[in-house]
């Protein structure tokens, strides 16, 4: 008798969250549909002429970074060795 009582419980309680989540879904639903949109869509053919551009930039001169000059002296590899930055840069 236990078990049956057991069961119709959770029958019960799964009802009531399946009620609960078409009732909270249809709402949120209901407002998305109804409510105004705004699309806003920038231009892409403006011109770069009016764009302020910084007086001067910062560049790293650095052609091998930190962490890779690291993993190659540890691996026992000289610097010099390579001819090209492009091989230990990144």
């Amino acid at each position: 008798m236990q078990n049956v009582l057991c069961r119709i419980l959770w029958v019960a309680v799964l009802v009531a969250s399946v009620a609960y989540s078409y009732t909270i879904t249809s709402s949120t639903l209901h407002e998305f549909l109804h409510s105004p949109m705004r699309i806003l869509v920038n231009s892409t053919t403006t011109p770069i002429t009016p764009a302020d551009f910084p007086v001067f930039t910062v560049c790293n001169i650095n052609l091998v970074s930190r962490t890779n000059q690291k993993a190659l002296m540890f691996a026992g590899r000289n610097l010099s060795t390579y001819k090209d930055a492009k091989d230990v840069r990144h």
